[in-house]
Parts: C-alpha cells; sequence; structure tokens
C-alpha cells in the first residue's frame, strides 16, 4: 500500500470506532441500511463538534468548530450562529451534496420516542451546558420518532405578516433556525408527522406560548392526531417584483376615467382596481364655465414589500372628457375637502 492509500485507512478506521463509541453510549442514531462513512457521520465521529442535528437528508445542524467545515467536502455553511448567540461555541446549520443518512449525536436525548399523551416536557431556554434539553433537541426527538415510523414531519411557526404573525408551514430547515435563536423568544410552534395508513406514525409535538420571559419552557405531546384543529398556512414565495409593481405616476386613462366618473355623479367614492385603489372627489363647478372640478387620489404599491404610495391629481371634467390641470401636494382627502368647502 502506498502511503497515502493506509493513512485514509487509519482516518476512516479512526472515524469509524468513534461513531461505535457514540451509539454505544446511546446519545447517536444510526441508519443500518448505510455502511459507508458519511459526511453527516464524519461530523458525529469529531471530538470538536457537541451536537450533531438530523434535520432532513441534505441539511444538518452542528454546535462545536471543526475544521473538516472549511474543506471542500460537499458541505455549504448556509449560516454561522456566533458564539454567544445560542452556544458557548460557534453552531453552524448546513447543506449536504449528497443525502445523507439518518444519523444524530446528542447526549441530552436518551431515546428516540416521545413521551405518551399529554405529558409535559419541560426544557430550557440557551445550550448553556452540555447536557442541557432545549427546543432544537425536542425537534430532533420528533424527527427521530417519526423516522422510526416511516411518517412525514411537518413544522409550522410563527412568521412575520406586515404588522402581525401567523402560524405558517415551513420546511425543516427554515424551522431549526428559527428554534436555533428561539432563545431571545418564547412562542408557540407545532412539529406534526403523519403517514398514510400507519396510525403509530401520527403525533404531534405543541410548544406552548410563554406569557413571560422565563428560562423553563414547556411543550406537550399528543400522540394519534397532527395538525387537525390548527389555524395555519402554507409557505409561499412572493411573486417577482416586476409582477407586482405599480408606479402611481403611470396609468392616465384609469385616472382620467375616475374623473369622469366622479364628474358624473357629483359625489365622492373610492374604487379599488388590483394593486391600486382610486379615491375621487367632486370639488363643484370649475371657475364658473359648466365643467367639473376633480380630484383623483391614486394609492398603491412599488412592490409586495413596499409602503404604500400616493398622489393627488385634479381635473377639468367638461361634457365627459376629463382634462389633467396638475398634481396637487393634497394627497391626505381630508384636505381636498377642506379646500373646497370653505
Amino acid at each position: 500500500m502506498n502511503k497515502t492509500f493506509k493513512t485514509i485507512i487509519r482516518t476512516l478506521t479512526a472515524t469509524a470506532l468513534l461513531i461505535a463509541k457514540a451509539y454505544a453510549e446511546g446519545n447517536t442514531t444510526l441508519s443500518a441500511a448505510n455502511t459507508k462513512v458519511s459526511m453527516r457521520e464524519t461530523l458525529i465521529g469529531s471530538a470538536a463538534i457537541e451536537r450533531v442535528y438530523a434535520i432532513d437528508g441534505h441539511h444538518t445542524l452542528v454546535i462545536g468548530a471543526d475544521a473538516v467545515l472549511s474543506v471542500d467536502n460537499g458541505i455549504t455553511i448556509i449560516k454561522k450562529y456566533e458564539q454567544g448567540e445560542i452556544a458557548p461555541v460557534p453552531a453552524y446549520l448546513l447543506r449536504h451534496d449528497l443525502a445523507q443518512p439518518f444519523a444524530f449525536k446528542n447526549p441530552a436525548i436518551t431515546g428516540n420516542l416521545l413521551p405518551t399523551t399529554g405529558n409535559k416536557i419541560t426544557f430550557g431556554s440557551l445550550i448553556n451546558a452540555k447536557d442541557a434539553y432545549v427546543e432544537l433537541d425536542l425537534a430532533q426527538q420528533a424527527i427521530a420518532a417519526c423516522e422510526k415510523t416511516g411518517g412525514d414531519m411537518t413544522f409550522v411557526i410563527p412568521k412575520a405578516s406586515g404588522n402581525y404573525a401567523r402560524l405558517v408551514s415551513v420546511d425543516a430547515a427554515v424551522a431549526f433556525d428559527y428554534l436555533a435563536q428561539e432563545a431571545v423568544r418564547d412562542t408557540t410552534w407545532f412539529a406534526a408527522c403523519s403517514s398514510e395508513g400507519n396510525s403509530l406514525s401520527r403525533f404531534l409535538v405543541e410548544k406552548y406560548y410563554g406569557h413571560k420571559a422565563s428560562p423553563v419552557k414547556t411543550a406537550k405531546v399528543f400522540p394519534g392526531r397532527t395538525l387537525e384543529g390548527i389555524a395555519y398556512v402554507r409557505e409561499f414565495t412572493a411573486p417577482a417584483e416586476t409582477e407586482v409593481k405599480y408606479n402611481p405616476a403611470e396609468h392616465a386613462a384609469e385616472r382620467a376615467l375616475a374623473a369622469q366618473e366622479a364628474a358624473a355623479m357629483k359625489s365622492g367614492f373610492v374604487k379599488p382596481d388590483g394593486q391600486v385603489k382610486y379615491t375621487g372627489v367632486y370639488n363643484g363647478e370649475y371657475k364658473n364655465t359648466g365643467c367639473a372640478r376633480v380630484t383623483v387620489k391614486v394609492t398603491g404599491r412599488l412592490s409586495l414589500r413596499n409602503t404604500l404610495q400616493a398622489k393627488a391629481y385634479d381635473f377639468k371634467v367638461c361634457k365627459g372628457l376629463a382634462a389633467f390641470l396638475g398634481e396637487n401636494d393634497r394627497v391626505d382627502m381630508r384636505h381636498v375637502y377642506a379646500a373646497y368647502t370653505k
């Protein structure tokens, strides 16, 4: 054997021994179907890494630093959690190019099965001790129980929606990223396992909402049910900005039509039109000409993530024809009413 080949053999042998030791101690779960040492199993075998969370086939979260992360080994670091944010040592959310076997290392988890119906689970908010049980560990234990029965996992977490938050189903990697930073919050989330034709694969984990900051958090497990009765929406991707874009300075024809309608009704009105809202105000006769003076306010968003934009336009309407007089600065329509009712 040449020197390089002997080195590879020694490395693989050492890694296999470390994995076997961790498995014997009961803090690691390995898929028996895999005989080759995967990158996830290599991470498990690293003494520098304290915990390895198996999120799904292509995502892993690790607590602890290791030189293997900086090598071209089919791993992409999606996110680094700085030291002190969730642990005394750095943590990483990883994506694997190749599918990985289900395997994790966690001294806080002593088995795959979750507690029985209604048992309250208490856990801490920070990974501040090697054996501490936290929200990430609860999520890992749920995945392990679901994996054992051949089910499919669904995570539901709160996500901001405007000035509010709503429950949204997300990919497991998104859920773990959320839970990795959950130390600064105490919100409700759900993890559900389901499988057609297998009642053993049906269970729900509900993390309870904390009304005030506390180092102790609680959750319960409900076998036999999933997300029935829970109001949530599926994750969606917003359309490209060009598909929802609206510029209030455009669409002159729509503004003129709104002015004609306000003049014909001799009153104000509001007309929504897709992403845009037209507000028309009849301001009476224009300079004793027999024509109507109308102000049209146009409100719309430049994109889904932008705040509302508004502009106001003055028109003279004679015999059903609208002539544009110019923009005005009375975007607040109360100013328009005040100006023409004095």
